[in-house]
């Protein structure tokens, strides 16, 4: 199976995102992914608007999936369940008015959303009575938790992820010390800031940004989500 479904991501990967070839590519993995063991299933209200939204994504990102032991087959179901868990919650809090996954952090040209690099700052999610309400908190206390795990993950950096995506000839311009500057900070900085300490145009540290976010971001969301599934976050 692992080589079957390798064989789909690499032809999908390659491929242009408007390319029929890659979108019958994408079908047949979709088919695949659904017969896999451990493809997560609900009968939650929300689960099929989430399951639609999540098949957009998958088509979208696919070239963005790695592999990690013990299988493929295992870190694909892994991927698409928690990303998928993730738009049932995000369906929910948009239902109940509550704050989106997809809210943006701040106005910036290079802001982010909660979900791509979940801070504590100021989330507070809409105080409810009974079940409701403990329900809430509870996931309130899973999500600060993900969101410290998160933040420590950036701060250590220990796979070199972050400090390896950086300016050509600048090392000290890379990722990590942008996200840190960006958005961790009690203060955070602009990006003029930031590109004149390292010497560089802010339009040279936008299209650095630019051209290796979305890598950068699926690496960090499945940072978030193996943390979540650690402390059975997931519903």
């Amino acid at each position: 199976m692992d080589e079957e479904l390798r064989e789909l991501i690499g032809q999908a990967s390659e491929l242009s995102p408007d390319s029929p070839q890659r979108a019958k590519a994408i079908s047949l993995l979709i088919v695949k992914i659904q017969q896999l063991p451990g493809f997560y299933q609900s009968s939650h209200q929300d689960y099929f608007d989430a399951l639609d939204q999540i098949w957009e994504w998958l088509g979208r990102n696919i070239q963005y999936f790695e592999e990690h032991p013990p299988s493929l087959t295992v870190s694909l179901v892994r991927w698409v369940n928690g990303n998928l868990h993730w738009r049932v919650k995000d369906i929910r809090n948009k239902r109940n008015q509550g704050i989106s996954l997809d809210a943006q952090l701040n106005e910036d040209s290079m802001s982010i959303s909660f979900k791509e690099v979940i801070s504590e700052t100021g989330f507070e999610p809409p105080r409810l009575d009974g079940l409701e309400g403990y329900i809430e908190k509870i996931q309130q206390q899973n999500i600060k938790f993900i969101a410290q795990k998160l933040k420590e993950y950036i701060d250590e950096d220990p796979d070199f992820v972050l400090r390896n995506s950086h300016l050509r000839d600048n090392p000290g311009c890379n990722f990590q010390v942008i996200i840190q500057r960006l958005y961790l900070k009690d203060k955070p900085e602009t990006k003029r800031a930031i590109a004149q300490d390292f010497g560089v145009s802010e339009q040279t540290l936008y299209a650095h940004y630019r051209r290796n976010w979305s890598k950068i971001q699926s690496h960090l969301q499945q940072v978030a989500l193996n943390s979540g599934l650690e402390q059975d976050y997931l519903l």
